[in-house]
């Protein structure tokens, strides 16, 4: 592919990811992401065949990004421990995870097609890595599993209905604040006052 085309293509599944992060899929028209691309309706075509296809490189696209602030994260983590996890985590709310996840995710896991089913595990080995880091620095309850803690951030993360986000326009931040000191507490039991 020529270095053009493939900058086009680049720029489209960018747009994609970037009108996914505000708005439902079902509601994305290809038409609305090639003019954010600013390519015609013919070039997005010739990239991708259809919204499946589309929403498939968006997510090899969310994975590598993910992918290389883990490594960024894994390299800083020994020299700065607790700025380097607030960077990972507000890295990876920027990235848009709490509404992306949600659009692109299979109904099972199992359903993952074979190059995202890699790039996934390789998020998931590096992110317990991460998880393990925080947690020998006293910045995640060692009863957390690195599962729990992706799932909720994303849960946390997701984007406020705009009623809400008109009330509270910072409610992620404090949401993602509040997350971050309760995953350093640990789930406590029922009725606990903490």
């Amino acid at each position: 592919m020529r270095a053009d085309a493939r900058e086009r293509r680049h720029r489209i599944i960018v747009a994609a990811c970037d009108l996914l992060r505000n708005r439902h899929e079902a509601s994305l028209t290809l038409e609305e992401v090639a003019g954010a691309a600013g390519v015609g309706i013919a070039t997005l075509y010739r990239n991708f065949a259809d919204r499946r296809e589309l929403l498939h490189a968006c997510a090899a696209h969310l994975f590598d990004q993910v992918i290389a602030l883990q490594d960024e994260t894994l390299r800083e983590f020994p020299g700065a421990p607790a700025d380097t996890w607030g960077r990972y985590v507000r890295g990876l709310v920027g990235l848009g995870l709490g509404a992306v996840v949600p659009l692109l995710a299979p109904a099972r896991l199992a359903d993952l097609p074979a190059d995202l089913q890699s790039r996934r595990e390789a998020v998931e080995q590096r992110g317990h890595e991460i998880v393990t880091a925080a947690q020998d620095a006293g910045l995640v309850h060692p009863t957390v599993m690195p599962s729990t803690f992706i799932i909720g951030l994303i849960t946390v993360s997701r984007p406020q209905v705009s009623a809400v986000a008109e009330l509270a326009p910072d409610l992620t931040e404090a949401l993602v604040q509040l997350y971050l000191s309760g995953l350093r507490h640990g789930p406590g039991t029922p009725g606990d006052p903490e």
